[in-house]
């Protein structure tokens, strides 16, 4: 079936570029023709002028065919045109796109009016995607929380057996993943929405950084991690709340994924005009095809072997850094370690 629609395909655009061929052809020769034929009506003039006139009309001729060639084949290039612009934009995300017909029902009309409707169902689609996801997480998240609630009130008692209090321990652990995993998804939801109200304010990016460590200390403590904060005082403008779950997210994989003993490396600055943040550590690193789909939701690398995440932070943390008009870019080698820079506008979000 593909070979017969690749065929046709190839047909297709053989028939035009040989009419486009033919059309050009048949201009020239008939204003060749033609050239002929005025200087046999006009025996006076020179052989000299006879000469000059048919070459006038030769290079009237290769204009008439050159434009005839490009009516014909416009058409094709129009949509083609039109077609690769709005599958580029189906790529990135936006299936808003749509193409305007031609209007003389031909079978390009019909390939738009198909690519289309194709488009339209697949807006559906994501956007019942969505609103299911942001229904379910909310409504998953409440009975998790409740089930935490009580499991810890009954830890509490007395008159616990040790194996009991250990079913509880596990309880509780668990219903705190599936809540985060709740609280991320419907985070990740918003953010694929544009649907985030979290207003700019004005913060200290240094200090932030430094709350967000402190979060992690006792991580890096049973690890015996060693951290390096370098920082200078830089005032952005931007979502605060929003860049901490950023800066959350890299540091905990930073701590997740380093050796006992290992090190991690924080620094912030001004450059260029800009903020930088880096975070790197000399951990187990990542291969290509991590590298590859890092940032692609519940992506979980299959060479590292661990499996406390939800494979949700780095496809938040690039969401949140592009909301932010920032760019994130990652240095990794498998065995020596992961290096993040992020680079922040000091005056937070550009209205476009």
């Amino acid at each position: 079936m593909k070979k017969r629609k690749s065929v046709r395909g190839l047909i297709s655009n053989a028939r035009i570029t040989t009419i486009a061929v033919f059309g050009w052809i048949l201009a020239q020769l008939l204003t060749i023709g033609l050239a002929i034929t005025l200087t046999k009506f006009v025996p006076k003039i020179g052989s000299l002028s006879r000469i000059i006139l048919i070459v006038a009309i030769c290079g009237f001729s290769l204009v008439i065919g050159s434009l005839l060639s490009f009516l014909l084949t416009n058409r094709s290039s129009y949509v083609t045109q039109n077609i690769n612009r709005s599958i580029n934009k189906i790529a990135a995300g936006d299936y808003s796109a749509s193409i305007p017909k031609i209007g003389d029902n031909s079978d390009i009309d019909r390939l738009i009016d198909n690519f289309n409707k194709m488009v339209k169902e697949l807006n559906s689609v994501t956007v019942l995607r969505k609103d299911f996801i942001t229904t379910f997480s909310h409504e998953f998240k409440t009975p998790i929380v409740s089930i935490k609630g009580y499991a810890e009130l009954l830890r509490e008692s007395e008159n616990l057996t040790d194996e009991q209090k250990e079913y509880l321990t596990v309880i509780i652990d668990e219903s705190k993943h599936l809540s985060s995993l709740a609280e991320r998804t419907m985070l990740l939801s918003k953010l694929d929405s544009d649907s985030v109200s979290e207003p700019d304010e004005e913060f200290y990016l240094d200090e932030q950084l430094g709350r967000c460590a402190i979060l992690l200390d006792s991580q890096m403590t049973a690890k015996k991690i060693n951290l390096s904060f370098s920082a200078e005082h830089v005032k952005i403008t931007g979502k605060k709340d929003l860049l901490k779950e950023a800066w959350t997210n890299l540091l905990s994989n930073a701590v997740r994924y380093s050796n006992d003993g290992g090190n991690i490396k924080v620094t912030c600055k001004k450059k260029n005009g800009s903020a930088m943040v880096t975070i790197a550590d000399d951990g187990v690193g990542m291969d290509e095809e991590t590298l590859s789909h890092m940032y692609e939701s519940f992506y979980q690398s299959k060479t590292d072997g661990k499996k406390e995440g939800l494979g949700l932070g780095l496809s938040i943390t690039k969401k949140i850094i592009d909301l932010s008009n920032g760019t994130i870019l990652c240095a990794s080698t498998l065995g020596k370690g992961t290096y993040f820079t992020v680079t922040l506008p000091l005056k937070g979000t550009v209205e476009q």
